[in-house]
């Protein structure tokens, strides 16, 4: 057999090494001078610049320190405080490490210092850094090291005493105490006084409810309470006095909301009784207005029946017309009845239809200058009592007469009409022809000649009715007609 090596494997050397290291680390742990790495930023600032170091460990401390403000999200910015505070303080001058960081060796409170110190203030600002934000506000506030900015001094004390700072919070009492000196941002000093108020100072929440107070609403005055009412309890007399202020105009308050409440129920009741009248005017208008559709159906419906009465009566007058004229018109050319027992008598009728129709048309047309129209009225009797006179001495009977009378007049009438449509007819026939002889286009002067040719057509078929119907009356006109003696 092989004898067994007396040299430790592999995993019995790592066994052991990891054992050794643990002895160191906790050695170090106990130790009393941790290593530089280890320690803490305010540590490692007190070791740079103090005499019971030597220059080779406030090199390191200093060397650590600068090591871990190196990245703008990974730098530590307690880190970044404490070195700006060895740039400011004096702590890299003559007898400190100068070689690792201030070579110039500055003296404490240098302006050059401030210029390496302050982008490291600022960049652990960004992560809100109560003591840099509070070393910010006093360089900016005082102006020495820096341009002064006293808006952007105190937006950083804000920024402290809202994470916790009581010195911040002090120092924005007293400039609320000093009634805000060369702070001209309203913003500003509202934001101040209410971070203030929330944190218990007096005079802020005095001066926070003045401002709610002079906003006048129920919101604002039970805020601007919360925060009087201990104030009051605990012998504020200031605090006393302003809440007498807000119960006297929540007084005021509810005496002008009842009087608006008294108005709105009068405004109330003054439209339910407009409206009540406006229903009652509606209903009563609804009811004239059913009233008068009755009425006025009523009065169509009687009308109606007079149309109707009167168009039986004219469709009879009519019937009746056109069968004696048909009758007179026979009986005349057998000589059986005297028509129009002279020429005389024949233009004496057409004169008394021709003042007929004139009485109808200017009564449809003025009817409101109706007594002029008398005058062709009276004509027209006249005309037609002699026409039946002549008629009845000319027969000898008041039955030849009575068939006579109007055959002479609706004979008269055609005549009339064939003359009257014969001539406008020709006449417009001759106008239309004229503009188509004129017209511009072939299409135009062919429509005018066609309308031309249709009225000159009517105006000759007019014109021959009216030869025709004019030599059938010469045939009832009777120059010698036996007359009846004279009674």
């Amino acid at each position: 057999m092989r004898a067994k090596s007396s040299q430790p494997n592999w995993s019995e050397s790592k066994v052991l090494m990891i054992v050794l290291l643990l002895c160191v680390v906790a050695f170090n742990a106990l130790a009393d001078d941790p290593p530089m790495f280890a320690r803490k930023p305010k540590e490692l600032y007190d070791i740079v610049g103090n005499p019971a170091h030597d220059q080779a460990e406030q090199s390191e401390a200093f060397g650590v320190l600068e090591s871990r403000t190196r990245g703008y999200d990974s730098s530590d910015p307690e880190a970044e405080y404490y070195l700006a505070e060895c740039y400011v303080t004096g702590k890299t001058g003559k007898g400190g490490p100068a070689l690792v960081g201030n070579k110039k060796g500055f003296s404490p409170n240098r302006s050059e210092a401030y210029d390496l110190a302050l982008p490291l203030y600022e960049n652990a600002a960004r992560r809100n850094h109560v003591p840099s934000l509070v070393k910010l506000a006093t360089i900016y506030g005082e102006g020495k090291y820096a341009p002064k900015d006293l808006n952007k001094s105190l937006t950083l004390l804000i920024r402290a005493a809202k994470l916790g700072d009581k010195n911040s919070s002090d120092k924005l009492s007293s400039v609320d105490a000093e009634g805000f000196p060369e702070i001209t941002d309203k913003v500003q000093r509202l934001v101040i006084v209410n971070l203030l108020a929330s944190n218990g100072f007096p005079n802020a929440q005095l001066e926070l409810a003045k401002a709610l107070i002079l906003q006048d609403t129920k919101e604002a005055f039970d805020k601007a309470k919360r925060s009087l009412v201990p104030l009051a309890q605990n012998g504020n007399d200031a605090a006393a006095a302003l809440l007498t202020e807000i119960k006297n105009k929540e007084s005021s308050h509810r005496e002008k909301q009842e009087a608006a409440l008294r108005e709105q129920q009068l405004a109330d009741k003054k439209a339910l009784e407009e409206a009540q009248r406006k229903s009652e005017l509606v209903t009563l208008s609804n009811q004239q207005l059913a009233d008068q559709r009755a009425e006025e159906e009523k009065t169509a419906k009687r009308n109606e029946e007079i149309g109707n009465l009167v168009g039986g009566l004219l469709g009879l007058v009519f019937f009746t017309t056109l069968v004696l004229v048909i009758i007179g018109s026979i009986l005349g050319f057998q000589k059986k009845i005297v028509i129009y027992e002279s020429r005389k008598d024949f233009n004496r009728a057409g004169f008394g239809l021709l003042f007929l129709i004139v009485s109808v048309v200017a009564t449809a047309v003025a009817i409101e200058f109706g007594w002029l129209l008398w005058i062709p009225f009276s004509l027209t009797i006249l005309l037609v009592f002699f026409c039946g006179k002549r008629c009845y001495r000319a027969n000898g009977s008041f039955g030849k007469a009575f068939v006579a009378l109007p055959t002479k007049f609706v004979l008269a009438g055609l005549l009339a009409f064939c003359g009257l449509v014969a001539g406008a007819a020709t006449l417009v026939g001759v106008k239309t022809g004229a503009e188509g002889f004129s017209a511009k286009t072939e299409e135009q002067k062919k429509k005018k000649y066609k309308e031309a040719s249709q009225m000159l057509a009517l105006g000759a078929g007019a014109t021959g009715a009216y030869v025709l119907l004019n030599k059938l009356i010469d045939r009832l006109i009777t120059e010698s007609p036996p007359l009846l003696p004279k009674s």
